[in-house]
């Protein structure tokens, strides 16, 4: 058949096979390079660490291990022994989502300045329905706009998976606090109960509107991402997954 689309992920998981693929780019490697903050990331050359570890100001291509280094990692991919009952790749996805984000271009899109002027929001603070009545013109796979569209079948899920999903958000945050993120941890009373707006933009971003936007991220990865693997063919086939990925596109 013919190729339709080809698309590169927004973000990708590879938490449970970090050892064999590169962080940044996800190349098969068997010599990675060590991460010179942690123990929980490699890399196939010095230009992906490089890559990996310069500051941004605007959403770009592969893993950003800025956030989750320093011994982080760990943490942030949460599994059964922390009541977590999802997949350890969606959780890491939904935080990578979030982390590769520069402050400023989030700040953009929730309150509709700058790039995104005119826009409907965000849908962590205005639903689904302002948000998703018009399609995107473009889909670009490295503009935060195309990631956030997504639908989250927020509406579909019981009690108990929110609650579980909304301390999930609330401890991922914390972590990406403790990466370095820029957020207001507290002092942010007059703004937890106001929507963002163009008149209501802050210099800095408040906590409990990035646990909003992690939540909206881990309902989201859990109906949009991808499973991938490779095939091996020793005697007989046999398919291993070792990551998932979100293509805005695609989904």
């Amino acid at each position: 058949g013919d190729f339709l689309i080809v698309e590169k992920p927004f973000a990708i998981s590879l938490a449970t096979s970090r050892t064999n693929y590169c962080y940044f780019c996800f190349k098969r490697c068997h010599n990675l390079k060590p991460c010179d903050g942690c123990p929980h990331a490699g890399f196939c050359s010095i230009e992906c660490v490089e890559s990996a570890k310069k500051k941004r100001d605007k959403v770009e291509e592969g893993n950003w291990h800025f956030f989750d280094c320093q011994g982080l990692m760990p943490y942030v991919c949460l599994n059964q022994s922390n009541n977590w009952q999802g997949e350890i790749e969606s959780i890491h996805a939904a935080f990578c989502c979030l982390a590769k984000v520069p402050p400023e271009c989030l700040l953009d899109y929730i309150c509709s300045t700058g790039q995104y002027e005119g826009g409907s929001g965000h849908q962590a603070f205005v639903g689904s329905k302002r948000v998703r009545e018009m399609p995107l013109k473009v889909y670009d796979p490295f503009d935060y706009s195309s990631i956030a569209w997504l639908s989250t079948c927020s509406d579909s899920r019981n009690s108990e998976e929110l609650w579980q999903q909304t301390v999930a958000a609330v401890f991922l945050t914390y972590c990406l606090h403790l990466g370095g993120y820029p957020m207001m941890w507290f002092d942010e009373t007059d703004l937890f109960f106001s929507d963002p707006s163009p008149s209501n933009r802050v210099e800095r971003i408040p906590a409990s509107w990035l646990a909003a936007c992690m939540l909206f991220h881990i309902q989201l990865v859990g109906v949009n991402s991808f499973e991938f693997g490779e095939l091996f063919i020793p005697t007989t086939v046999e398919r291993r997954s070792f990551g998932c990925c979100t293509y805005p596109t695609i989904s």
